[in-house]
């Protein structure tokens, strides 16, 4: 999704989610399709419609990844809660609204939302730290967790240093240049389209090792009542 006029929260011109929803089923009838790895990702007014889709559509995706988006541009906006939980990631500059607008949301407040109770339930945090203080400052926070979530989800930003509203192609790992995360690396992803795709197969990995543990243990308590 790239950046466009699409439906988020706060922009209810067309119903887009409803047209993914459409797409998402249709696409998954056509080609079997497996649900642990459909995805959404995108970048400004594409990355927002994607957190909408996290919240409206999680029990179709698996995770999204959004560049230089929000979870809101509204500050009267209600979010509800997410139909189911999904796993989340974030990349965004922080010469780019990082700590919010006046109708803009920050990245504390798309984070918080996500591992909070109404979306993932995460239960570790790391670091506890803010992204930005009470005076809308930048903090030492250039990397967040949210671990030990609900149905194996997780939730991760990356504060990309000096970056601004722009889907970077360079690498992201290199210190002194602009758009800059000391914690990406071989594992991680070190350029924009990896990174986002690490974290989304790897959701699709741990949605799939829970699943057959899940299946495991039922076997095991199946066989025990019958036995």
């Amino acid at each position: 999704m790239s950046a466009t006029d699409w439906q988020h929260f706060g922009d209810d011109f067309t119903d887009d989610v409803g047209f993914l929803r459409q797409l998402v089923s249709a696409i998954s009838t056509d080609i079997q399709s497996d649900p642990k790895r459909t995805y959404i990702a995108g970048s400004s007014d594409g990355g927002r419609p994607a957190h909408r889709a996290g919240v409206e559509l999680s029990d179709l995706i698996a995770a999204i990844g959004d560049v230089g988006g929000s979870l809101f541009q509204d500050t009267s906006v209600t979010i509800p809660p997410a139909r189911a939980s999904t796993s989340v990631l974030i990349l965004h500059g922080d010469a780019d609204a990082y700590c919010g607008k006046p109708l803009d949301a920050s990245q504390d407040q798309t984070f918080d939302y996500w591992v909070g109770g109404q979306a993932d339930g995460c239960s570790r945090i790391d670091p506890v730290m803010p992204l930005c203080d009470p005076e809308g400052n930048l903090t030492s926070v250039v990397t967040k967790h949210g671990q030990s979530c609900s149905a194996g989800t997780a939730v991760t930003l990356y504060r990309l240093t000096g970056a601004r509203h722009a889907w970077y192609g360079t690498l992201l790992n290199v210190p002194g240049q602009v758009a800059f995360n000391p914690d990406l690396g071989a594992t991680t992803g070190i350029t924009t389209n990896d990174v986002i795709w690490i974290f989304l197969r790897r959701s699709s990995q741990t949605l799939s090792a829970l699943a057959n543990t899940r299946a495991k243990c039922a076997g095991v308590e199946l066989r025990t009542r019958t036995s």
